[in-house]
């Protein structure tokens, strides 16, 4: 079995649990470096403040409640989709 064959055979059963929450780490990660950016030039320094605490303190409920928003929409998304006719 090739690896592409046993990443589809893992998504298939349903063990990609994984997989999605490092979409969502990847996805928060981005989000958080752009707004980091955004604070450092003049013109965007408040929205990229706003955004940093925003996603700050989403990461801190995330953590402790427990729910990820992000793995509500991941599934979703087209590269995450499966063959749904089974």
């Amino acid at each position: 079995m090739t690896n592409a064959e046993s990443e589809s055979t893992a998504a298939a059963s349903g063990s990609d649990s994984r997989h999605l929450a490092r979409q969502a780490t990847t996805a928060n990660g981005l989000l958080l470096l752009g707004a980091a950016i955004m604070a450092l030039m003049p013109a965007t320094e408040t929205w990229g403040v706003s955004l940093s605490v925003f996603l700050s303190l989403s990461l801190l409920f995330s953590g402790t409640t427990g729910y990820c928003g992000w793995l509500r929409i991941l599934p979703m998304m087209p590269w995450n989709a499966t063959d749904r006719r089974r």
